[in-house]
């Protein structure tokens, strides 16, 4: 039975008395309520279309060449290095703005065109959208096609690309490494803030929101494949992945974290879809008509068992203890069973990496073991 397992019933009261008796507990708790109070009151909407598919890049930084900004050049590089930009994620704006001079990027309404593009299932698909969108609004004197944007970026007269969409995508929906806050990597960050509430207080809402961005995550997840998009001539969509040209919503490296979070806040919202299964299912119903065990299901397909497979291929990755530490809490996250055994013991086996040359993929990578 998959879910609260490391969150077991018996570690969640062991939390819940720390913070009626601690200070300190109080105030993370409060913290992390305050945070996921924000999330919800985006809305369900906001959550079930925020996971994007492979169809849109993900990269860091904005330019593959120029590491600055269009408008003030190295200036923001050499202030703020790779953090030099702030998402728009309220609203999920699809828009970069420069820390050090204002600049917004891209120069079109790539909201409106993300929106007019999401399918049945609210996945993107760019033969959907429209390209009325893709023209430039913010800066009209500069031409129609100054910096605009449809996904795959925009080729400056100098040859660089500038990913703002792929950028966002990366730093402001999946996830950003800057701090514990809310303000970019909302996939990663609401799903840690929203299941981090839900143990503390045993509130249900929190745990439905998060599940819903589980359960659309998972839809996703098996096919996100970073390789497609780092190995284009000129590597045109950089990213944490060692040289590797492997990752799935991010670089190999970064992926590692990913993943284990999102396992981790599986394992603590999970369990409700037995004790709620009711109210989860009426609370999916209006975007997906399906039961309990079907979500858990797919949660578990789509998210812990890809835990394993990327570990193997290469697409999760990292320093020594990182990719190890995913497979683990994934496995922990499963319940003993054969499949979470086969996990665990494959992390202790000893192991090598088998890289060869691929004429489609570039290189490809097989792990033996966790060593």
């Amino acid at each position: 039975m998959a879910g609260g397992q490391y969150f077991n019933p018996e570690k969640v009261e062991c939390i819940r008395k720390n913070i009626a008796s601690y200070d300190w507990a109080k105030a993370l708790s409060k913290e992390a309520v305050d945070k996921a109070d924000t999330l919800i009151g985006y809305g369900k909407h906001y959550w079930w279309t925020l996971p994007t598919p492979n169809e849109l890049p993900r990269c860091l930084p904005p330019g593959h060449i120029n590491s600055g900004c269009p408008f003030c050049g190295d200036e923001n590089f050499l202030k703020f290095g790779s953090r030099g930009w702030i998402p728009h994620i309220v609203g999920n704006k699809w828009k970069m703005e420069c820390k050090n001079c204002g600049g917004i990027f891209p120069s079109n309404d790539f909201k409106s065109y993300y929106e007019s593009g999401l399918d049945e299932l609210g996945i993107f698909r760019s033969s959907k959208a429209d390209p009325s969108y893709l023209v430039n609004t913010l800066y009209p004197e500069k031409g129609p096609d100054y910096m605009v944007d449809d996904g795959r970026g925009y080729v400056d007269e100098t040859n660089n690309r500038w990913s703002f969409v792929a950028f966002y995508n990366h730093y402001g929906l999946w996830a950003n490494w800057d701090d514990d806050g809310i303000d970019g990597g909302i996939i990663l960050s609401g799903a840690k803030k929203m299941s981090e509430a839900y143990v503390y207080t045993g509130k249900t809402i929190y745990a439905l929101y998060c599940l819903l961005l589980l359960y659309k995550v998972a839809l996703l997840y098996p096919d996100l494949d970073l390789n497609v998009w780092m190995r284009l001539p000129g590597r045109p969509y950089r990213n944490t992945d060692g040289f590797s040209l492997q990752g799935k919503a991010t670089g190999r490296i970064c992926e590692a974290i990913l993943a284990r979070n999102l396992c981790m806040a599986a394992d603590a919202v999970m369990p409700v879809l037995r004790t709620h299964k009711e109210e989860a299912e009426s609370f999916f119903s209006e975007f997906a008509s399906v039961d309990a065990e079907q979500i858990e299901e797919t949660i578990v397909d789509g998210l812990l068992r890809q835990v394993f497979i990327g570990v193997q291929n290469g697409s999760i990755g990292g320093n020594e203890g990182m990719y190890q530490s995913a497979l683990a809490i994934a496995a922990v996250c499963m319940g003993e069973c054969e499949e979470s055994k086969k996990w665990i013991e494959w992390l202790f086996q000893d192991g090598e990496v088998i890289a060869k040359n691929d004429p489609i993929r570039v290189r490809t990578e097989r792990k033996t073991g966790g060593n």
